[in-house]
């Protein structure tokens, strides 16, 4: 037998020897096959077919742990290095989002609060207006206008002092956006904040004006701490993506609003298009906000802005609860939203050890609930809740040891009414639309460079049902070959029952 062995690379590609392909499959798959704690190991056709598609595939076995269990017996049919750490990505969300439901509930919501040391006097005057945030993962422009308008219809007319930020719920705060892959302005890189506003990101819609020759930007939600400079071409081309061609500068000054730069080309036969980045630090998000809402309702401003702890003796002037976390959780793992996830994340540390929130706190609570539920935390790391990170692991036996138990769980329908339905939803709406699969699961699924995986509940046309846990750490998995394999096994999963011999 021949070996071959491949480095650890910066996305988590796995370090260990692999079986070369020459093996037979008929060996193979007896090497593979291994009795589990719940239910039975049972051959099965199935696995020589997966084995079959990644030499097909150019994907080393070596680098792939696949566990796939009978839901309603616990017998095991496909067991392929189920006790390997890997990088799971964004399945780590579902890790996550079990833990929050098993720890807070469905019903668990946040709050944020405008604060004041008095009440608006008989002229609806105050002197500082505090903001105190919870790190609610689902403050939209639309919850933070209301926000904004039950301020003024508290009475509030005039700040003469200062608008303070209260960002004291996490320990740390700060980051570097740019860490993860050199992208500060994708929405994916967008940091936790107590205060985090529209996750984070603004939109910008870019709508041609064909008759005056230029390209109007209009920015959502509106903000005073931006200015736009325009320097986009507008060309007589179709439309098509090939035909937009954008690029955008930040410049930030100590002073003054930060400055976008957009350049590069965009064809006059679109209607319109629209840009979301992250433009603008946590702060300079809210405080812009803020400004430009105040002043739309007529309100007056005269201070400045700064951060400090609202005194402990200071009025509530109005409590904003949050949507619950039984419908935030869907939002989180239906479209794969990295910040959101994150702040979840850190609401477990703050409520289980007290605030402020730590990642050191939160990822105690996750391993306790995952030992609370006997599920193996064997080689487990969880980083910052979201699987976006170089540095997670688990291993595919804790994933469907995950499943069972959200399964049995009180809370289970939240759970699984939260994942992903393939060809139906969220991020598998488009990705997995045709196909035998199509509906008849609840996955989520996770993608980094040389990273693919996905974990969840299969439903095959028979009736049977699976657990699932899929992971490939291997150079350029992403580019093709990990969908391919997914959509194989699922297809394998929910044609099983109807298919002769399998």
């Amino acid at each position: 037998m021949r070996w071959s062995t491949v480095a650890r690379g910066p996305a988590g590609v796995s370090g260990a020897r692999m079986w070369s392909a020459s093996i037979p499959l008929t060996l193979l798959a007896a090497l593979l096959l291994t009795c589990v704690a719940r239910g039975q190991t049972v051959a099965d056709p199935l696995q020589n077919e997966l084995l079959e598609s990644m030499r097909t595939l150019g994907v080393p076995t070596a680098s792939v742990s696949i566990l796939i269990r009978e839901l309603d017996t616990g017998n095991t049919i496909v067991s392929l290095n189920p006790d390997v750490p890997r990088n799971p990505a964004s399945v780590m969300k579902a890790v996550t989002t079990f833990a929050a439901l098993d720890r807070l509930g469905p019903g668990y919501r946040w709050r944020t609060e405008a604060l004041s040391r008095k009440k608006p006097d008989a002229a609806g005057r105050i002197q500082d207006l505090y903001f105190r945030g919870q790190g609610n993962p689902y403050w939209v422009a639309e919850d933070f206008e209301a926000f904004v308008r039950a301020i003024y219809a508290r009475g509030v007319r005039h700040i003469d002092g200062d608008l303070v930020l209260d960002r004291s719920y996490y320990a740390s705060l700060g980051g570097d956006r740019a860490a993860f892959d050199g992208k500060p302005y994708r929405v994916y890189n967008v940091l936790p904040d107590p205060l985090t506003m529209n996750f984070g990101s603004l939109s910008m819609l870019l709508v041609p004006n064909v008759a005056a020759h230029r390209l109007d930007v209009q920015v959502a939600p509106p903000v005073t701490t931006l200015e736009v400079d325009n320097r986009i071409k507008l060309q007589r081309k179709s439309c098509t993506r090939r035909n937009i061609r954008l690029r955008m500068n930040v410049q930030s000054y100590e002073s003054g609003p930060t400055k976008a730069v957009l350049s590069g080309e965009f064809p006059n036969r679109c209607r319109e298009f629209e840009l979301v980045r992250v433009v603008l630090d946590e702060v300079n998000q809210v405080v812009g906000a803020f400004e430009a809402r105040w002043q739309d309702l007529g309100g007056e401003w005269s201070g400045g802005m700064r951060e400090e702890v609202a005194p402990a003796d200071a009025i509530v002037l109005y409590e904003q609860p949050s949507r619950p976390l039984g419908d935030v959780i869907r939002s989180v793992n239906k479209f794969s939203n990295n910040v959101m996830a994150r702040q979840i994340f850190l609401t477990l540390g703050a409520e289980d050890s007290g605030e402020p929130a730590t990642l050191a706190n939160s990822r105690a609570a996750l391993l306790q609930t995952l030992r609370a539920h006997a599920i193996s935390s064997d080689g487990f790391f969880i980083d910052n809740g979201s699987g976006l990170s170089r540095d997670a692991r688990l291993t595919a036996t804790t994933l469907v040891e995950l499943m069972s138990a959200a399964w049995q769980h009180r809370y289970g329908t939240d759970f699984f009414s939260a994942l992903p339905v393939p060809g139906v939803d969220g991020t598998l709406e488009a990705r997995f639309d045709k196909g035998s699969y199509v509906g008849q699961a609840h996955i989520k699924t996770g993608t980094l460079d040389h990273v693919t995986a996905m974990s969840g509940l299969v439903q095959a046309r028979g009736g049977q049902r699976y657990l699932v846990a899929f992971m490939v750490n291997h150079h350029n998995v992403h580019k093709g070959s990990g969908l391919s394999l997914q959509k194989k096994l699922l297809r394998l999963l929910v044609e099983r029952d109807a298919r002769p011999g399998i």
